[in-house]
Parts: structure tokens; C-alpha cells; sequence
């Protein structure tokens, strides 16, 4: 197999596209050769049959219409040079890839898949969808599109790196919570922060670590705001902001986790939450996609009132996750997601 993959970001120290640093390695292994395109390059260590290359976005780029129309000739120019070392094209996330180069590479006779993981449902998708043959997602919730290409075949956690939780002592004293992921209003964080308010008003000890930052202007305010609200809170000395986090480095914060809170709404599969889970942590979530998974435990929370999810929390620790750890760790291991693809590709 030669494989065209298109993303947005190749950097293995990226606090949210680091992942997939590991994905590519994990399709060298099936293919003769590799050619990478993304926006932007980063430290990578790939296998000697990857070769990337970059748009070379730049900071004004996602609205200057004329770094627009270069990106677009760019990437054209470069699926047309590279057409005889490449039988198959991977997007990830980005369907403005296939808007781009769809034609083109439906003209070239080579097959296109598209990996989208989120509610949104745009005009962009719902054309990347008709121009592409396959699309991969991490499960039914995770893509909201009605279509026959669609596949879901889990998230991609890397089990070598998110290994199971060691049984070793921990301190009684002390409650320790954890959450990870992008700092938005659509993570109900602020909820998360009372509920731990509410927790403390128990005389238990406990405390928050909060891994992530935020992205948008929107998410900027929302930050803003709820360090506001920290800092107003007589328990403000137990919230710990910790900023972001490279790939590789999040397993010690799971290790370090008693209990993992996630209260998105934004129903699909959290990778995040499946990380937790792989690792052996109770999770306590508000996220619908893992209602059916996480109810019979008692950790699904279908409000999101503080008082509410924190008796969650501290029923979660006599919870014994370790058939759902299993459960997690054979249905979205990244060895198996990349194999289920390159089979599907082979076709």
C-alpha cells in the first residue's frame, strides 16, 4: 500500500495533535511508503517510508484569502506531482482537504477516506461525504451525517502509552480529581469547580487538577471567567490550572487521578474520557455517548447540577472499573483502529 495522508498538524509535542504522531507510525508499518501533507510541520521522528510535507501555514492564514488560494494550489500541486506514489488518500479531521483535492484525486482513480470525529454537520462535510468513498468515525454519535460510507471503528488510544493503573498506595487524606481537554464552556468546567466546592463544604480533602487550554476567543473569555470565579472561591487554593500538556506526558496525570470528571455535552465519544477508562480511573461524565457504558456504574450524570455530581464523585470510588478498562482497551487500542482502516482501504 502507498498512502496519502492529509492533516492539519505533524508535531509530536502538540498538547492536542501530538496523538496523532502515533498514528503515522502505526501506518508505516502497513505501508511502502507514506507521503504526509499538513499545515504545519513540527518535531516528528517518523519511519524512514514517511515523507512530510508542509502547506507552511501561518498565523494569519485560516482568514487571508490569498494564503487560502496558495494552500489550495499547494496541496493540488502536490497531489498531482506525487500521483504515481500513492494508491489512497487518508483526511484527518479536516474536510476542507477534500473539498480541495476531491476532483482531483477521484480523476486520479484514488480512493478517499475521511476520519471526522464531532457533532457539527456543515455544508463543508456534507460535501466532503459525497466526494469521499469511505468515512471513518469513532462511533455512531461521534458523526451525525446519515450516510451509507460511514464506519464507525473506535478512537485510536495508544495502550502502550496509556497502560493500566498500578494498585499501589495512595493517600487517604486526599481526594485527587482530574480533568483534561480543551478549556470551553461546552466543558462545563465551572460545574465541575462547584462541585468540588461542594465536596470540600464536606470537610474532604480534596483538590482539582485541570489539564488544557483554550482555543478560541470564545474559550479565551470562558477561561477568563471561570479563574475568575476560582479566585472568589474559599477553595481556590485546591484548583490547579496546569496548562498544556504534551501527548506523551498526560498518562502520569491519569496515574495520578482518583477520580476523572467530564461533563461535555457534546455528545460524542471524548477521547479523553477513553483514555481515563483505558487506564482504570471511575470517570464521572454528563456526556450522552457514554450514558449506556457508564450508567449501570452510577457514573453517568444526567444533570449537571454541582451538589449532584459531586455525591457522583465520591460514590465513584468503590466502583470497580476494571471490566470496563477492558472493555475500552480491546474496542479503541490504536493498533486495531489502523488495521481495521488499512483493511478497509485495501478493498
Amino acid at each position: 500500500m502507498q498512502l496519502l495522508i492529509c492533516t492539519q498538524k505533524v508535531d509530536k509535542n502538540d498538547p492536542i495533535l501530538g496523538f496523532f504522531h502515533r498514528w503515522i507510525e502505526e501506518f508505516a508499518k502497513y505501508a511502502e511508503h507514506i507521503h504526509v501533507i499538513c499545515l504545519k510541520e513540527g518535531a516528528h521522528d517518523l519511519p524512514k517510508n514517511v515523507t512530510v510535507h508542509s502547506l507552511k501555514k501561518t498565523k494569519s492564514g485560516a482568514s487571508n484569502v490569498l494564503n487560502r488560494i496558495r494552500y489550495i494550489a499547494k496541496l493540488k500541486l502536490l497531489s498531482w506531482k506525487l500521483r504515481n506514489e500513492y494508491d489512497s488518500v487518508f483526511v484527518h479531521m479536516n474536510p476542507e482537504y477534500v473539498l480541495a483535492s476531491g476532483l482531483l484525486w477521484r480523476f486520479l482513480g484514488k480512493k478517499i477516506s475521511l476520519w471526522y470525529t464531532h457533532k457539527n454537520v456543515d455544508w463543508k462535510l456534507r460535501l466532503a461525504e459525497k466526494l469521499a468513498h469511505r468515512v471513518f468515525t469513532a462511533s455512531r454519535e461521534s458523526f451525525r451525517l446519515e450516510s451509507s460510507k460511514v464506519m464507525a471503528v473506535g478512537h485510536g488510544i495508544d495502550m502502550q502509552l496509556f497502560t493500566t493503573r498500578r494498585e499501589e498506595a495512595r493517600g487517604k487524606n486526599e481526594l485527587r480529581l482530574l480533568t483534561v481537554g480543551r478549556i470551553s464552556s461546552t466543558k462545563q468546567i465551572d460545574v465541575i469547580i462547584s462541585a468540588l466546592g461542594a465536596i470540600v463544604r464536606k470537610n474532604i480533602d480534596a483538590r482539582l487538577t485541570i489539564v488544557g487550554v483554550p482555543v478560541t476567543e470564545g474559550d479565551q473569555t470562558y477561561s477568563a471567567e471561570i479563574k475568575n470565579m476560582v479566585g472568589r472561591k474559599r477553595h481556590s487554593g485546591k484548583v490547579h490550572f496546569i496548562g498544556a500538556v504534551t501527548h506523551n506526558k498526560l498518562p502520569a496525570y491519569y496515574e495520578d487521578a482518583d477520580v476523572f470528571i467530564n461533563m461535555s455535552r457534546t455528545g460524542s465519544l471524548d477521547k479523553s474520557v477513553l483514555e481515563a477508562l483505558a487506564v482504570g480511573i471511575p470517570v464521572v461524565t454528563g456526556n450522552e455517548a457514554f450514558c449506556d457504558l457508564l450508567s449501570p456504574l452510577h457514573l453517568w450524570i444526567s444533570e449537571g447540577n454541582p451538589d449532584a455530581v459531586a455525591e457522583t464523585i465520591l460514590g465513584s470510588r468503590q466502583v470497580d472499573m476494571r471490566k470496563i478498562s477492558e472493555r475500552v482497551r480491546k474496542e479503541h487500542s490504536l493498533t486495531s483502529l489502523i488495521s481495521n482502516i488499512v483493511a478497509t482501504l485495501e478493498v
